[in-house]
């Protein structure tokens, strides 16, 4: 199974809703900001935080289903390819690494609440499938 061809045919399906289920408008862009604390805050969520939070499930959850270190999907450009907030990892890999090595992060609120729109996705969960 390819994860991409998943993904495209997710989108295909029009379905496509914000991960977290929340518009971030212009005024949510904050620079400099705590990625890790983006991840226990569900009522002021603002970008680019929220794209590193999705990047980083998404490449973990990858690695753990289709094989392969999360840096590797990472390291895609065009691994969050709707989201213009992702920061590929050789652009930043100071934060990416310092995320990764954190743990903390995994059984956070917005980390569940991800990971279920990933297995939507990626994996087509809920979707009648041969």
């Amino acid at each position: 199974m390819n994860w991409k061809v998943n993904q495209k045919i997710f989108n295909a399906l029009g379905i496509k809703n914000d991960i977290l289920g929340v518009d971030v408008s212009a005024d949510k862009i904050k620079t400099g900001n705590d990625i890790l604390a983006q991840f226990y805050d569900m009522e002021y969520i603002y970008v680019p935080a929220k794209s590193y939070c999705v990047a980083l499930v998404y490449a973990t959850e990858l690695a753990k289903d289709f094989g392969g270190n999360p840096v590797d999907y990472l390291a895609d450009e065009d691994f969050l390819a709707d989201d213009i907030h992702y920061v590929p990892y050789y652009q930043d890999p100071a934060t990416y690494h310092r995320l990764l090595q954190n743990t903390t992060w995994h059984t956070s609120p917005m980390a569940d609440k991800i990971r279920e729109y990933y297995r939507k996705e990626i994996l087509l969960e809920g979707f009648a499938h041969e």
